[in-house]
């Protein structure tokens, strides 16, 4: 079977320590790999628009998390209009993606009917915004839908919606979260694992230090001789 084809979609607001955090993922990452990956961020006028090749400018707020929703689905209509995918990974700027590794996990995933994702029991039944898949055919009954997602967090009303609408329920998926001191200080223990995703939004330290940190040192840990398999790596979830 082919190898998936995937857009990484990466919820972004286009200022501040955001805009610090999106430059060091163009640096870092978002360019490193076979994969197309795109910011989407708020401010723009009228259809969404591809900026350059890393920014899809939307029209929408950047407000508030009740914006996110429709955000995210006017970008999810853009890539279905205009991009060949068999599957979105959404995630967001405190984030870092290996596209190799994502291409891999993405490949022991099914083609249709799949949502997959960080799910944290103490919350709900729902993948995390900060990285979820979402296959194709998901994506179309959504944006067909009309939905915009703005009654509840996005990841919230995204769980709430396919499995009202499809009966999808999220499929798990590994992270490594490097959110707390302890958790850096666990994972630099362990050789520097490696994953296709990395959550590095600060819980603890001044952002946007903490996550630009991160992101360089994960960068260096998956240069060769960085890290060592996932399975020697206990999880820490903050």
């Amino acid at each position: 079977m082919r190898a998936p084809k995937i857009l990484v979609l990466v919820l972004h607001v286009d200022a501040g320590r955001y805009r610090q955090m999106g430059d060091a993922q163009r640096r870092l990452w978002m360019g490193a790999g076979p994969l197309e990956c795109i910011h989407y961020a708020g401010g723009g006028c009228g259809p969404p628009t591809l900026e350059h090749p890393h920014m899809l400018r939307i029209d929408a707020s950047e407000g508030n998390k009740w914006d996110v929703g429709p955000k995210t689905v006017a970008a999810l209509a853009w890539a279905l209009d205009n991009r060949d995918f068999d599957f979105v990974f959404r995630t967001n700027s405190s984030s870092y993606v290996d596209q190799d590794r994502l291409i891999t996990h993405a490949a022991s995933l099914p083609r249709e009917h799949c949502y997959s994702g960080r799910i944290d029991p103490r919350y709900g039944d729902f993948a995390s915004g900060s990285g979820y898949a979402i296959s194709r055919d998901l994506v179309a009954a959504l944006v067909q839908s009309g939905c915009k997602l703005d009654d509840a967090p996005d990841d919230v009303a995204l769980a709430r919606w396919l499995w009202l609408h499809t009966g999808v329920k999220p499929i798990d998926a590994p992270r490594i979260d490097l959110q707390l001191p302890r958790q850096l200080v666990e994972w630099r223990a362990a050789g520097r694992p490696a994953n296709f995703h990395y959550r590095c939004r600060s819980l603890a330290i001044r952002r946007p230090f903490w996550e630009l940190s991160c992101f360089d040192e994960i960068r260096r840990s998956l240069e060769p001789g960085g890290h060592v398999p996932l399975g020697n790596f206990s999880q820490v979830i903050a």
